[in-house]
C-alpha cells in the first residue's frame, strides 16, 4: 500500500475524538523531544496541532515518493460526530501508517500525539474500565462470568 496525504476531514476527525467535551479525562496532552515538552490540545492550539499532523503526514510521503501535497490546516467541526471508538482507532491507525515513512517519525510530536489519543481512545472502549489492571489465578474473563443473578 503506498502513502498518500489524508483527507482534511480525516484530520478534523482525529482532532475532535482528542478534543471531545464529554471526555473525563481533560485536554488531550503529550510529551515529546524530551520529558519537559509537553504538547495540549486545547480551542487555541488545535490549528497549530492539526498543522503539525499534516506537516508529519507530508514530510512521510514527500520522503517516499519526493511529493509535496501538504495543505494548510483549519480546524472545524467534522461531518459527522457519532464515530466508535473502534473506528477511531483505525482512522488514527491509518494516519499513523501515512506518517511513518519519514526517519524522524518515531520522535516526533505528531507520534507522540498518536499514542496519546491511541491510549485515551482504549481506555474509552465499553468495558476497559471493568477489566482488571492485573490478572492473577484467582481472576475470571469477562466472557466467563456469570451475570449477577444468573444461576447457571
Amino acid at each position: 500500500m503506498s502513502a498518500f496525504i489524508v483527507d482534511p476531514e480525516h484530520i478534523h476527525v482525529l482532532l475532535w475524538a482528542a478534543n471531545r467535551p464529554t471526555s473525563p479525562y481533560g485536554p488531550l496532552a503529550w510529551y515529546y523531544d524530551n520529558p519537559s515538552r509537553e504538547g495540549r490540545l486545547t480551542d487555541d492550539t488545535i490549528d497549530t496541532v492539526g498543522q503539525m499532523l499534516v506537516d508529519a503526514n507530508a514530510a512521510s510521503v514527500n520522503y517516499r515518493y519526493d511529493e509535496d501535497d501538504a495543505y494548510i490546516y483549519a480546524d472545524q467541526r467534522p461531518r459527522h460526530t457519532t464515530w466508535r471508538g473502534i473506528e477511531l482507532l483505525k482512522a488514527l491507525h491509518c494516519y499513523e501508517y501515512q506518517s511513518c515513512e519519514h526517519p524522524d517519525w518515531r520522535t516526533s510530536q505528531a507520534h507522540t500525539f498518536c499514542r496519546a489519543l491511541e491510549r485515551r481512545l482504549i481506555g474509552e472502549l465499553p468495558g476497559y474500565d471493568d477489566a482488571p489492571w492485573a490478572i492473577s489465578r484467582l481472576d475470571t474473563p469477562a466472557a466467563e462470568r456469570r451475570p449477577a443473578g444468573d444461576p447457571h
